[in-house]
């Protein structure tokens, strides 16, 4: 099986490729070098943003030289370059005794006197290559490194691996890594003592939590902050100004970071990322005063300063507005998976292994261990399903995050299977009894399928609004970074799109009758048009905690991502607005309000909302609705999205389809004169009616998707289909909510009989007729006899 883990898999790819150049030039391996050679590459940073500074207060690339004799070496000569195929800049006299270290700074400076700095600077994609005198290749690296501040180390077995604890300077280890935080003394007055990415305890009103920061005076007198910036890019060092306030002498003071400027609030207008983000803090006369690299900052934890100690620490508990308490330098590498999980039938037993560099602690009910759970002391023999969660403490570090392995075993599923495991079963058990939507919760989500799998962390909490009182609840998943996966990167759904960052586990409110209206509704859609937007899904058998939870849809959320994916575009550049709006959105001033104002049976003005809607678009989705007789097409139900890297027109979104094919009398009931004054989607429908081109375009395109891919032979293709793959799993399913599973042959069957004896394609042509007046010379022409 595939599986998509904490790193991304983009730097490896790279990592791959080059190597397989490197291969065609006949460069010698990196042991190869370094037996032939005394002197090699010991550690680089290719991308340095904010972990060490040059003389000049610069923070450029860095290389580090180590000499791995026992005998001083004479540097004179040796050449540094970014290629193969040049021979580079050359060292001055350097005596470099047995073990010693050298530190070369890679920027483009070019000096060869007091602090080194090469003629070049490194890129990711390069190969930085050591020379000997004599211009044979000593050694030579690969820039794989695509995430600021992570330095690529040489390991024992010659090969280069990245890190996010640098040692310049010292050995690559984790004392090295201790040695150098010690030589880090800040100089004051201000520090940044503390920061926290994604505090749900401290969301203000924010939806997602909070990102702060703290600042610290650590002198013995009062000083004033304002003057001094913050901001997370090197090259705009004023993004955010503090404003008149002064410190007292010890005196803490919180920011929040977010995209906004809130005025009862510090707040900097830019958040951060636990991932990979840089913070700097600027003194009044543009000098810097402190600066922070955010590296893997554990969830629910924070990364700062001890008071009196020089360097940085993660912190298990955030204390903001105080002194911060033990701090950790390191943060305990995850234990690795010596047994694979997934699904195992046929089987007695599964016995699973699992490898550390520390002490292994783990539990079985989907909760994140801790010191005080199972002590992991050798194999775990499994005999029913559940999900194992394992945590590796080494010595000195914070507890790693946690590896989530889900075993199902002789479960029999013929859908794939999901796994959701909540780091506390307790909270999210909480949560879901009490429809708490407003709370997210750590969590791991893994999908078991036949031909991969994938096993991430990320949030959870619940989606929706009517649903939220049924007994199996929508549940959003987002992946973040302080999560441990700022996304997912696997194919869910075989559409090319292979990065998500968030999800559905979508039950909806049709999980008592035939449950697959909403997801029919979509397959519909997709074969129709590429025009309206529609969520791609796939069925899924859900486990939660390793507690069965029935038939769940894994579906796109519909978003600004969602947009973007299907797209091509930024997500930065979408906006996604849901009805009502009011006078004071952008698109109530370019959609609403000429349809209020103007007549536009006018062309001039039709042409003029062309350029503001993508007509085709529009047409498609009101076939779409019309067809699906959506009895919750309310005002909020539904959702216009456009991209300023695209036509930025506005498109339809086609999403929340379990109140559809019902009765035909509602086919085109958005269309009805009551549905055109209640809707402001019908403030526009009714304006453009008036206009003889559009009401014929959407007269014709309905009566080809009618008569083909919105068919009732295609409709009744479509039900037998997901049926099929439902079927199995229906009984079990109906068991777990206490219901007869012949209430789903039933709905099975009403749905059938919609597309024969009902005649579905006959009822949307009759409505469609009836709501748009149409004549009997239209309707022949259209829609034959």
């Amino acid at each position: 099986m595939q599986k998509t883990t904490l790193s991304s898999i983009y730097p490896r790819v790279l990592s791959l490729v080059l190597l397989l150049l490197s291969a065609a030039f006949l460069v010698p391996t990196a042991a190869a070098a370094e037996e032939a050679a005394p002197v090699f590459i010991s550690e680089f940073m290719p991308k340095n943003k904010a972990m060490l500074r040059d003389a000049d207060g610069d923070f450029s690339d860095w290389i580090e030289l180590e000499n791995g004799s026992d005998a001083p070496i004479s540097l004179a000569g040796w050449q540094l370059s970014d290629s193969l195929s040049k021979p580079g800049w050359t060292l001055p006299e350097r005596i470099l005794a047995p073990g010693e270290r050298l530190l070369v700074f890679a920027d483009g400076k070019d000096r060869r006197e007091g602090e080194l700095h090469t003629d070049f600077s490194l890129s990711e994609g390069e190969t930085l290559c050591l020379r000997d005198p004599a211009g044979t290749l000593a050694d030579r690296a690969f820039c794989s490194v695509s995430t600021a501040d992570l330095s690529l180390i040489r390991t024992a077995d010659g090969s280069f691996s990245e890190t996010q604890y640098p040692s310049p300077g010292w050995p690559n280890t984790d004392a090295g890594y201790d040695s150098w935080q010690r030589t880090l003394v800040p100089s004051g007055p201000f520090v940044i003592s503390e920061v926290c990415v994604f505090d749900r305890e401290a969301n203000y009103g924010w939806k997602d939590g909070a990102d702060w920061l703290e600042i610290h005076n650590i002198t013995e007198e009062d000083c004033p902050l304002n003057g001094y910036s913050l901001s997370d890019k090197e090259s705009e060092p004023r993004r955010w100004t503090f404003p008149d306030v002064t410190l007292g002498a010890g005196e803490y003071l919180r920011v929040y970071c977010a995209d906004f400027v809130q005025a009862s609030l510090y707040t900097t207008g830019f958040s951060l990322s636990s991932e990979a983000e840089q913070l700097y803090l600027t003194a009044p006369d543009g000098t810097l005063a402190d600066y922070i690299s955010l590296r893997g900052i554990p969830y629910d934890g924070s990364y700062g300063r001890v008071d009196g100690e020089p360097g940085w620490f993660y912190f298990a508990e955030r204390t903001p507005s105080s002194e911060n308490g033990e701090g950790f330098r390191r943060v305990s590498r995850m234990p690795e998976a010596l047994t694979e999980d997934g699904v195992f039938d046929g089987v007695k037993r599964v016995t699973v292994e699992f490898g550390g560099a520390g002490s292994l602690y783990y539990t079985l009910d989907g909760s994140r261990p801790t010191r005080e759970s199972e002590h992991y002391t050798g194999p775990i023999t499994l005999t029913e399903t559940c999900v194992v969660r394992v945590v590796c403490i080494e010595d000195g570090a914070l507890p790693s995050a946690p590896l989530t392995q889900s075993y199902f075993l002789n479960e029999g599923h013929s859908l794939p299977v999901l796994s959701l495991a909540t780091d506390s079963p307790y909270a999210f058990d909480s949560m879901y009894a009490s429809a708490w939507r407003d709370v997210e919760l750590a969590a791991n989500l893994a999908l078991y399928e036949k031909n991969g799998s994938f096993s991430v962390p990320c949030g959870v909490k619940l989606n929706g609004a009517t649903s939220l009182i049924l007994p199996k609840k929508n549940m959003s998943i987002r992946f973040r970074s302080v999560y441990g996966a700022p996304e997912l990167l696997y194919d869910c759904f075989d559409g090319g799109v292979d990065h998500f960052t968030n999800l559905l586990l979508r039950s909806g409110q049709d999980f008592k009758a035939a449950i697959l209206r909403n997801e029919l509704c979509c397959a519909m859609a997709q074969k129709a048009t590429d025009s309206v937007l529609v969520q791609r899904f796939q069925y899924g058998v859900l486990y939660i905690n390793g507690k069965y939870h029935g038939i769940y849809a894994l579906e796109e959320k519909a978003n600004e991502q969602m947009f973007a994916d299907h797209n091509g575009v930024s997500r930065e550049s979408v906006t996604v607005c849901e009805p009502p709006f009011s006078e004071n959105d952008e698109i109530y001033e370019q959609l609403l309000l000429p349809c209020l104002s103007t007549d536009m049976s006018v062309e001039a003005n039709y042409r003029a909302l062309c350029d503001k809607m993508d007509m085709d678009s529009l047409i498609d989705w009101v076939i779409l609705e019309g067809w699906s007789a959506n009895k919750d097409l309310t005002s909020g139900n539904l959702r216009f999205g456009r991209s300023s890297e695209g036509d930025g027109k506005w498109h339809l979104i086609f999403y929340d389809l379990d109140a559809t094919l019902s009765v035909p009398y509602m086919c085109f009931d958005l269309l009805s004169p009551v549905s055109l004054n209640m809707r402001q989607i019908g403030t526009i429908l009714s304006a453009l009616l008036e206009n003889a081109d559009f009401r014929a375009r959407l007269l014709q395109r309905a009566a080809e998707l009618l008569s083909g891919p919105l068919s009732n032979e295609a409709l009744l293709a479509e039900i037998d289909l997901l049926a099929e793959q439902l079927e199995p799993e229906v009984a079990r399913n109906h068991r777990f909510i206490n219901t007869d599973p012949a209430s789903w042959d039933w709905n099975i069957a009403y749905l059938r009989n919609l597309a024969t004896e009902e005649d579905w394609q006959a009822s949307c042509v009759e409505m469609l007729c009836r709501y748009l007046s149409v004549t009997e010379e239209e309707r022949a022409l259209y829609f034959g006899e």
